[in-house]
C-alpha cells in the first residue's frame, strides 16, 4: 500500500481504540482549545464567513460524538449541511498528512514496555523517561537552592513539571479535529484573497502548512514517538502551558524555566526544536545538536509496519467526493 493511500485513509484505527479527548494542539492535559488559547469549545459555535451555502442531506451518517471530543459540535453542524466545507476540511487534512509523509515516515504505536512513566499519567520511550525524571530532579533542586538564596525570579516559580509527553495518534487527530475551526477562521482573510477562492486549491495548501507549523499530522508528531516533552510551570501566578499568542510566548521566554533548559537540558540530550515557535517543546535526541537546526528529515521509524496505526477512516468523520 503506497505512503499516500495509507495516509489518505486516516482513522478506522481511531475508532477502534476508542473515546479521545480532544480539544489541545499538543499537550493532554489542557482545556479545550488550548492550542492557541483556553478558549474552551467556544470558537466552535461562531459564524464561519466565507462557508458556502448549506446543503442539506440526510444520507450522512452522524460521526461519534466520542472520537470528536468538544469538536463534535462543530462537526456535527457542518455534517447537518455545509459539506461543502467538510470537504475542504478533508481536503487540508489530506494535504497535511501527504507534506509530513514526504518529510519523514510515520511513527510506530507505542504500548506496554515500549512507554515508561515519567511522573504523573505522562509517559515516554524508557530512555527519554528516565532523561526527563533526571532533567526534572536537577531542576527542582536548582529551583530551591537559588530560592534559599533570595533569587527573585527562583522565588516566583511555584511549580515546574510535564505538561504533555507521549500520546496516540488518536489523540493528535482529536487534537486537529478540535483546531480546525480555530485556524479556519485565523486564515479566513488570506484565503479569500487567493485566486481560487477560499476553499480552493491554494487555500488547501495555505491552511495545511499554517496547521503544520502549529499541530503535527497524526501519526507525525514527535509527541506520537514518544520522543518530545512539553514541560509546563507556575510563576508569579501565570500557568506556563502551551499557548501560541504572543503574550504567552514572551512569558514562557523570560521564565525561569526556560532560562534553566537553555542553559542545561542539553545535559539530559533534550533540544528545542527549532522549526517551530514553542519554547515548552523539548525532544530528547542523541543527534539533537545537527537535527535540531533543520527540519525533521524523512527517516524510517519501524519500516512497513510503522504505518499501521494510519489505517485510520477518515471516511468516516468526513465524507469524500
Amino acid at each position: 500500500m503506497g505512503r499516500f493511500t495509507v495516509c489518505w485513509s486516516l482513522l478506522v484505527l481511531c475508532l477502534l481504540v476508542g473515546p479521545v479527548r480532544a480539544g489541545v494542539e499538543e499537550p493532554d492535559h489542557r482545556p479545550a482549545g488550548a492550542g492557541d488559547g483556553h478558549q474552551g469549545d467556544a470558537h466552535l459555535s461562531v459564524a464561519l464567513p466565507d462557508s458556502p451555502p448549506l446543503l442539506q442531506s440526510t444520507t450522512v451518517p452522524p460521526a461519534p460524538s466520542s472520537l470528536l471530543g468538544p469538536a463534535a459540535r462543530w462537526v456535527e453542524r457542518l455534517r447537518a449541511g455545509d459539506l461543502g466545507l467538510l470537504g475542504f476540511m478533508r481536503r487540508v487534512y489530506l494535504r497535511q498528512m501527504e507534506r509530513a509523509a514526504e518529510r519523514r515516515s510515520a511513527f510506530p504505536l507505542l504500548s506496554g514496555n515500549q512507554l515508561a512513566r515519567i511522573e504523573g499519567d505522562q509517559r515516554a520511550r524508557p530512555e527519554v523517561a528516565r532523561a526527563a525524571r533526571a532533567l526534572l530532579a536537577a531542576a527542582r533542586a536548582d529551583l530551591e537552592r537559588e530560592r534559599r538564596a533570595g533569587d527573585p525570579a527562583a522565588r516566583r516559580v511555584a511549580r515546574i513539571g510535564v505538561l504533555s509527553a507521549y500520546r496516540p495518534p488518536s489523540r493528535q487527530f482529536g487534537n486537529w479535529l478540535a483546531n480546525f475551526s480555530k485556524y479556519f477562521r485565523q486564515t479566513a482573510a488570506a484565503r479569500l484573497s487567493l485566486a481560487g477562492g477560499s476553499t480552493g486549491p491554494e487555500a488547501v495548501d495555505l491552511l495545511a502548512r499554517f496547521i503544520e507549523k502549529r499541530l503535527a499530522a497524526p501519526g507525525y508528531s514527535f509527541h506520537n514517538g514518544g520522543t518530545a516533552i512539553d514541560f509546563t510551570s507556575l510563576e508569579g501566578g501565570l500557568e506556563l502551558t502551551a499557548l501560541t499568542d504572543a503574550p504567552h510566548l514572551g512569558a514562557w521566554r523570560r521564565s525561569w524555566l526556560f532560562h534553566w533548559l537553555s542553559r542545561n537540558a542539553a545535559r539530559f540530550h533534550f533540544y528545542p526544536n527549532t522549526s517551530i515557535d514553542e519554547p515548552w517543546h523539548w525532544e530528547h535526541r542523541t543527534d539533537a545538536p545537527r537535527l535540531a537546526e533543520t527540519a525533521p528529515t524523512r527517516q524510517a521509524h519501524g519500516g512497513a509496519g510503522a504505518e499501521h496505526h494510519l489505517l485510520l477512516d477518515l471516511e468516516q468523520i468526513v465524507p469524500g467526493p
